[in-house]
C-alpha cells in the first residue's frame, strides 16, 4: 500500500497533486489509501485528458498553413479558369476569320469579279458575297442585316455554339447562351460571353468588316442593351 505523503518499498514517489485529488473527487466515497493500481489509473485519465485535443498553438499553426495554401492555389486556380476561357475565345474567333480567308480564295478561284450569290465552292452554297468576294449575307440582298449577321456566323463557323441576338436581351446569367450578334452601318460583330453572361464584365468583341474582310478583336463591358 501506498500512504498519501508517505513512503513505499519501492522509495518515495514523486505524486501528482492535481492528479490525485480529482481522482479523490471522482471516487463514490472518500480514499485516504491508493493502491498501485489507482494511481496509475488517476494519472493515466488525467493524461488521456490532456491529449485529447490539439492546443491553441497547434490550431493557429494549422491555420497559417491553411491561409498559405489558399493565397498560392486560388489564384493559380482563377488563372487557369481563364486561360481556358481564352483558349475557347481564340479559337472560335480564328475560325470565323479562317472561313472569311477560304470563302475569298473561292471566289477568286471562280474569277466572276463581282458580287456572287451562293458560292458554291464554300460549305453549303449559302454565302453570297459582295463586289469585293468577301462573305456578306446568306439572303440575296447584298446588305448587311441583324439577322443576316447571325446566319452568317452560323454559315461560316458552324458550330454548335448557341448563338442569339444581341438586340433586345440582357447579361441576365444565362450561361446557354455562348455569341450575342448585332451588326453595325458596314459591320457584323460577335461577343463572345460563354460563363460571364453578366453586366459589368469585359468581354472578347468580334468586329467584322465585309468590305475589305477585316476582322478587328475588342474588349468591352456590356450593359443591358447596349
Amino acid at each position: 500500500m501506498v500512504g498519501v505523503g508517505g513512503s513505499s518499498p519501492l522509495g518515495r514517489t514523486k505524486l501528482h497533486w492535481p492528479a490525485l485529488l480529482s481522482g479523490l473527487f471522482a471516487f463514490p466515497y472518500q480514499k485516504t489509501w491508493f493502491t498501485v493500481s489507482d494511481l496509475v489509473t488517476v494519472l493515466g485519465d488525467n493524461q488521456m485528458k490532456r491529449n485529447s485535443g490539439f492546443t491553441l498553438i497547434e490550431l493557429v499553426v494549422v491555420i497559417i498553413i491553411l491561409g498559405v495554401l489558399a493565397v498560392v492555389a486560388l489564384p493559380k486556380f482563377i488563372s487557369s479558369g481563364s486561360e481556358a476561357h481564352q483558349a475557347v475565345v481564340d479559337s472560335t474567333f480564328s475560325k470565323f476569320k479562317e472561313s472569311v480567308r477560304l470563302y475569298h480564295y473561292g471566289w477568286l478561284t471562280e474569277g466572276t469579279g463581282q458580287a456572287v450569290e451562293n458560292l458554291a465552292s464554300f460549305g453549303d452554297g449559302t454565302v453570297d458575297s459582295n463586289d469585293a468576294g468577301y462573305p456578306i449575307n446568306t439572303d440575296g440582298s447584298g446588305q448587311i442585316k441583324g439577322e443576316e449577321c447571325g446566319k452568317l456566323w452560323q454559315a461560316m463557323v458552324n458550330s454548335d455554339l448557341t448563338i442569339t441576338s444581341h438586340a433586345g436581351s440582357t447579361f441576365d446569367g444565362d450561361k446557354s447562351v455562348q455569341i450575342k450578334y448585332w451588326y453595325g452601318s458596314d459591320h457584323c460583330y460577335y461577343i463572345y460571353v460563354g460563363e460571364h453572361n453578366e453586366l459589368g464584365v469585359n468581354l472578347p468583341h468580334l468586329t467584322y468588316y465585309p468590305a475589305d474582310g477585316s476582322t478587328e478583336i475588342t474588349y468591352a463591358a456590356y450593359g443591358n442593351n447596349s
